[in-house]
């Protein structure tokens, strides 16, 4: 496994974002994954290994606040259109040409908002999305999974060892789904990190947090608004219906982010998605269980 440092760009200054390879030199297709909310590109470790063997090269990076990448002065650019000129940064940098892409939630959102919003800018750049995995997002979010995750964003844990931790986050992630204790320490161990003064808590900026409670009071309307399951969903349709490349949605059988009848509505509109759905996991499916990692690697091998 390699890593580059890509130089990026906001108003308030300069940051790096880190991205991990596998498959380094390989000839195949090159597929670019990207991360959840709160998650970093040790996601797809298990992923990216059988990517690899079969010929493909995996580029999957720390959006900006998360992981090994940089974390921002100013909080208010965590938000997708900074991680959309971040990607493209690295496409320039690393000179990328077509793609495949696999997203987790956030990830699919940004995948979703470079082809719909910032697709003169990736095709002046040389690069398309050739196939489209979208895990557990899709073109509408319910106010009701907004609120769940306005939550939890930006609580931390504080833990005396790295078992501590990741037990601690193992709590956090029941959602999930059910998993070994192999896989669930593949999962927890990237989600935490230790802090100069020994202790031990989540990978990421908890800073994240803030534009994404203000853009969900936005949505919400007002704290009356806030406080009502019934309100309107976040709308994507038009981002989703730009897409042009065949697309694989993946949804948890119990998510509450991706609900049955907007999944079953994407297989009729834009792309018209093939979904597949994965019995006993919620949001988001983890791409560490051999079956859900067959499922990608049979959507992206029918291509390459």
């Amino acid at each position: 496994m390699h890593q580059h440092t890509i130089q990026c760009q906001s108003p308030a200054g300069s940051h790096a974002m880190m991205v991990r390879e596998w498959g380094v030199g390989q000839t195949g297709p090159v597929v670019v994954c990207v991360h959840g909310l709160t998650r970093n590109s040790g996601d797809f470790q298990a992923l990216a290994q059988a990517l690899a063997a079969d010929g493909m090269r995996v580029l999957a990076p720390d959006i900006v606040g998360r992981g090994n990448s940089d974390w921002l002065d100013d909080p208010q650019y965590y938000r997708i259109d900074q991680y959309c000129q971040d990607i493209l940064a690295m496409v320039r940098q690393l000179q990328l040409g077509p793609v495949f892409w696999v997203g987790t939630s956030m990830g699919g959102l940004i995948a979703m908002s470079i082809l719909g919003a910032f697709f003169k800018d990736l095709a002046e750049h040389g690069c398309s999305i050739e196939r489209l995995v979208l895990n557990d997002v899709g073109a509408e979010i319910p106010h009701k999974a907004l609120a769940r995750i306005a939550d939890y964003v930006g609580e931390s844990i504080e833990a005396s060892s790295c078992d501590e931790a990741c037990m601690a986050m193992r709590m956090r992630m029941v959602s999930f789904g059910a998993h070994t204790d192999e896989q669930w320490r593949l999962l927890t161990e990237p989600a935490v990190r230790q802090r100069s003064d020994g202790k031990w808590t989540v990978n990421y900026d908890l800073k994240i947090a803030e534009p994404f409670k203000a853009l969900f009071t936005s949505v919400a309307g007002d704290s009356a608004g806030a406080a009502n399951a019934q309100a309107a969903p976040m709308t994507l349709w038009p981002l989703y219906e730009a897409v042009r490349c065949p697309t694989l949605l993946l949804r948890g059988e119990q998510s509450d982010l991706l609900p049955a009848e907007v999944a079953i509505a994407m297989t009729q509109r834009g792309p018209k998605a093939k979904l597949v759905e994965i019995p006993g996991a919620g949001h988001a499916p983890s791409l560490v269980a051999p079956e859900q990692i067959h499922v990608v690697r049979q959507f992206l091998r029918t291509a390459s």
